[in-house]
């Protein structure tokens, strides 16, 4: 029988509201105790930063499932804007900031500076402009 090789990749977005225990309730939580199940299986998880910053305030414990899911190289993380914008609807400024600070969320609150970038649109292709590719390729 041959192997099948597939890539998982799970959007995780989340305005910072009210509403955000909630959202983790349903849906973050519970998916990552399953991934965490699964340790032996890898996946890719792009989480907002807006998201981030909600469940520091609101759930902290998908937080923590997600740093031992990378602590332990199950997850790998993708970076985004911060609070997904389409990159093609905003100016190049606000793209760089976006970004950028999506990316210092990350390495603050899990270490990690993401090697992949997912645009946060489904639309992918028709959002970019190339000119925001030196938010995602920095300079050392």
């Amino acid at each position: 029988m041959s192997q099948l090789r597939i890539a998982l990749l799970f959007h995780f977005n989340q305005n910072l509201n009210q509403f955000s225990h909630l959202a983790s309730q349903v849906c973050y939580r519970g998916l990552l105790h399953v991934l965490r199940r699964h340790a032996r299986l890898p996946f890719a998880i792009h989480i907002s930063g807006s998201l981030v910053h909600a469940l520091q305030w609101f759930d902290p414990e998908p937080l923590q499932l997600l740093a031992d899911g990378i602590n332990a190289g199950q997850f790998t993380l993708l970076g985004s804007t911060y609070a997904q914008n389409v990159p093609y609807a905003s100016d190049d400024w606000d793209n760089l900031l976006q970004m950028t600070l999506h990316r210092e969320v990350l390495q603050r609150n899990f270490g990690v500076s993401p090697t992949l970038f997912g645009t946060p649109s489904a639309a992918g292709a028709r959002t970019w402009r190339l000119s925001s590719r030196p938010a995602v390729t920095p300079t050392p």
